[in-house]
């Protein structure tokens, strides 16, 4: 088997689309994109039930320190808003993984070659995977 040589170039050959990691008498069978709605759905609500009582349960914090604003020693005060930003990370990534969502669908293609599969990912970088036939040990539908 040979191996396409310009694919292991550094540098300015990244690859970028699936035709640049081929092997030699690959041909490609099948190749698709997920559907956009339910892509963004699915990392839409993935996350959203822990985000929603994650920012219901710092909102309640973040209030009862609002009402006791005055109380706070001055040194407290950048503490508890570095503290509350990071303690708000869940909500933060699921924010991002909303934003990002439809991005990451028009960038993401499965590729069925008469080898192996390709996956084609990435939000700024392609990122190619392959899984080889023989490596396949079981398949589950949903």
């Amino acid at each position: 088997m040979k191996l396409n040589e310009k694919f292991f170039q550094a540098g300015a050959n990244e690859p970028e689309n699936v035709q640049d990691v081929l092997v030699e008498n690959e041909k490609i069978v099948w190749n698709g994109k997920p559907q956009k709605k339910a892509f963004v759905l699915n990392n839409v609500l993935k996350m959203l039930p822990i985000a929603i009582i994650w920012i219901a349960f710092d909102s309640f914090f973040i209030a009862m320190v609002a009402m006791n604003f005055s109380d706070l020693p001055p040194v407290a005060i950048p503490f508890l808003c570095i503290f509350f930003v990071a303690h708000l990370t869940p909500v933060w990534v699921w924010i991002y993984n909303c934003a990002t969502a439809s991005k990451r669908q028009k960038n993401t293609e499965y590729v069925f070659t008469n080898q192996r599969i390709i996956v084609r990912k990435g939000l700024i970088a392609a990122d190619f995977k392959s899984i080889w036939y023989k490596d396949i040990a079981a398949v589950n539908l949903r």
